[in-house]
């Protein structure tokens, strides 16, 4: 499903979590030698390849993984499928000259080139039934690239047009296709299933 954020506000929400024991009950039940695992500093250059946390094995194995994570909305609504990035990064700042809409935006983290193993996607929205996936990003990515054209006709590509906030921030717009995980699954994509206490 397509989101709009204010991106300052996106990002801190995100990284506030880094430390949230929820990733240490994670990555111990998702990895049976995890003895611990680092998180990559804010802005650096692996973070930039798709590596926000480095997952640390008991025989020296380094385990570099992408997290996403989707947060409650504010209307109460809950999603279960995955919602699959396809554009970003169209920003504007208010009050400021309108851009023109270039083409589609600039590919979401589905079409880029990603140095991590695996893309962990942590749904918050049910606080009932918080879950978390481990997907091979190379499996995922691959499986995107050979149904995306099906997956967008058939699920729809959603997407929030770009406004101005009163405060003159910056705003974060995306496009999405969000898939449901047994399609995954059908696809060839078996992700790590864990569930959140």
């Amino acid at each position: 499903m397509a989101t709009q954020h204010v991106f300052e506000r996106s990002h801190d929400q995100s990284r506030n979590l880094d430390h949230d024991p929820m990733w240490q009950q994670l990555y111990s039940d998702a990895f049976v030698l995890y003895v611990a695992d680092e998180v990559t500093p804010t802005d650096s250059a692996e973070q930039a390849c798709g590596i926000d946390r480095w997952i640390l094995l008991e025989n020296g194995e380094r385990i570099p993984v992408e997290e996403k994570v989707r947060h409650p909305r504010k209307d109460g609504r809950i999603f279960t499928d995955v919602a699959l990035e396809v554009w970003s990064s169209v920003s504007v700042k208010a009050r400021g000259p309108r851009l023109p809409w270039e083409g589609r935006g600039t590919p979401g983290w589905i079409q880029k080139k990603l140095d991590c193993e695996y893309l962990v996607y942590v749904n918050l929205m049910d606080p009932m039934n918080r879950i978390a996936y481990l997907f091979i990003w190379r499996d995922l990515q691959h499986a995107w690239r050979v149904n995306r054209k099906a997956w967008a006709a058939t699920y729809g590509e959603k997407e929030t047009p770009p406004n101005y906030s009163k405060q003159g921030e910056l705003i974060y717009h995306t496009i999405n296709v969000s898939v449901p995980v047994h399609v995954l699954e059908g696809a060839g994509v078996y992700p790590i299933t864990v569930r959140l206490s």
